[in-house]
This record gives structure tokens, sequence and C-alpha cells, in this order.
């Protein structure tokens, strides 16, 4: 499979509420508004109906991830199918998984993903650049095209029939239940969300996420943004790679996890970071007290 920069390169026009949403996090063109969602962690949404959970939650799964980019796509007049497909998953093909099915006994366990189509080209915006599986998905048992409407209840009634069926016809399946399976299948999800990368945005960033602006032993965290949802090692890369002004966080949204340790990659709410004696609350790294200096940057005073 593609990933999102194979997609069209058009320039969005305000043609809806979604079109308006890319357009005010700097995405201005499908390409880019695919690459603003490929950013977003992975992560279960708290419902697939809810047509702006990604935005609002700046979390998703191939399936929302997928729906929000279709429905952009039929804003924007493009011809980009949203696609449904069964396939096996292996830890190869989806990292993280491994774990979950040789407790289980599983060497592989048939999965839902959703998926891009333009031309003859498989996009799948999902996959995270810092986990690549050692193979790519590349067949399913199933396929077919969908309507963004059809991510929630629809796929996942498809999903249990087929399972029924692989259960029946599975020597090493056949001692689970349907129940069994899908609960397994749950964990594999879970596994999933624990390993996906926090990806760091910012002008020649070392493993720690110091960058040009900042790059003393202490610059080791990293801020996600209120504007955008991302995370910038500092204010200067946010002010040279985004093309919006920064947003502080109202003390109201203090218990957000915003901030993010370079060296054990915790996140911390921004209330923790404020309390935490410039040092990191999971791994005890040291961080640079100067940077209070800055906190009007990106945070709302406390009244």
């Amino acid at each position: 499979m593609f990933s999102w920069d194979v997609l069209p390169h058009r320039i969005l026009a305000p043609a809806g509420y979604i079109s308006k949403a890319f357009i005010d996090v700097g995405a201005t063109e499908f390409r880019s508004a695919a690459a603003w969602v490929n950013r977003l962690p992975y992560g279960r949404n708290q419902s697939s109906d809810n047509q702006m959970a990604v935005f609002h939650e700046r979390r998703g799964t191939c399936s929302t991830k997928h729906a929000l980019l279709k429905r952009l796509a039929i804003e924007q007049n493009l011809d980009v199918d949203l696609c449904l497909g069964i396939y096996y998953m292996t830890d190869a093909n989806t990292p993280g998984i491994g774990k979950v099915l040789a407790m289980h006994n599983l060497p592989l366990i048939p999965e839902v993903h959703c998926f891009l189509r333009t031309g003859h080209l498989l996009v799948d915006v999902t996959r995270a650049s810092g986990l690549q599986p050692k193979e790519s998905i590349t067949s399913f048992v199933y396929e077919e095209t969908i309507s963004p409407d059809q991510i929630g209840k629809y796929k996942n009634e498809l999903h249990r029939r087929f399972l029924q069926q692989w259960i029946a016809s599975s020597d090493r399946a056949s001692a689970h239940t349907l129940d069994d399976v899908w609960t397994i299948r749950e964990e594999c999800i879970a596994a999933l969300s624990e390993r996906s990368p926090v990806q760091v945005l910012g002008i020649d960033l070392d493993s720690q996420t110091r960058c040009a602006h900042y790059h003393g032993p202490t610059d080791i965290i990293a801020i996600k943004m209120k504007c955008c949802g991302h995370y910038y090692a500092c204010k200067d890369c946010h002010a040279e790679l985004a093309s919006h002004s920064i947003e502080v966080w109202p003390v109201s949204e203090w218990g957000e996890k915003a901030i993010l340790c370079g060296v054990c990659r915790a996140e911390m709410s921004i209330g923790d970071y404020l309390q935490c004696e410039y040092q990191c609350v999971r791994c005890g790294a040291r961080f640079n007290p100067k940077c209070q200096q800055h906190h009007h940057y990106y945070f709302a005073p406390k009244l």
C-alpha cells in the first residue's frame, strides 16, 4: 500500500465544514490534509458516528481517519474511494500484536482494515513513520467500497460474520468462541494504541526532541500545540513549519496531556508538567528550568 503522498495534490476550496476544519489547521490541500491525519496517533474514538471525532480528539483509527478523508474528498469533488478489506493480521504486517496472538496460541487473526483508493493505487494513511512493518498488507481475502456511514455497525457486523466462518474452518481457532476471538481482537487493538509513536515536528531534531533553536542537555521536552494538536520541539519550530499562530492552552484544559519527555517518551498533562520541578515524572530526566520564561507562549496565565 502507498501512503498519503500519492493522493491528489488539490488546493482545498471552502466547500464545507470538514474542508474548513482542515484549512483552519493549516492543511490547505488534500494531500497535506492526509499528511495531517497521518501524524495523529492511533487511538479509538469515542464514537465512530461523530464525523468530527478525529478533529475533536486528535486521534483516530483506520476507519475514522479514512472516513474523514473520504468526506473531505466528497466536499472537494475528488475521485477517491473509501474501501473496506479483510486481511489476516500478523505481527509481521501489524507490529505490536505478536504477544497477544502468542498468548492465545493463534498465528494470525482476520481483521477489517479501511483504506482509500485513488485510481489503481491503494492508500493507507494510518501507518506511523516510526513503525514500519516487516511486510505490508499485500492482499485482502474480502474487499468492497463503502460509504463513510458504514464504518460503524455495518463494518462490525460484516467482520463478526467473517470471524464466525473462520472459526468454523480453522483448527486453532475452533477452540475459541466468537466472543473469545472478538476479545482477542480487542486486545490486539489495545496493543496497537500503546505502541503508536508520538511524532514531534521541528527543525534539525535529534532523538530526544532537541532542535536547531534549543539544543542544550536539558532541552528535551516537546509541546503539543493547542492550535493544531501536533507536538513541536519549540515555538520557533512551529513558527517556521506551521502556517498559523500558536494558541495558548486555557487553564480549563491543563489536564490535557500536552508535554512529551524526549528521553522516555512519556506524555504529561500540562498541570503535572508545571508542578514537576523540571523533572520527568516517569524517568526522572531533568528539564530546562529556563523554559519557564516561555510559558506564556503556550499556557494562559493562571488567575
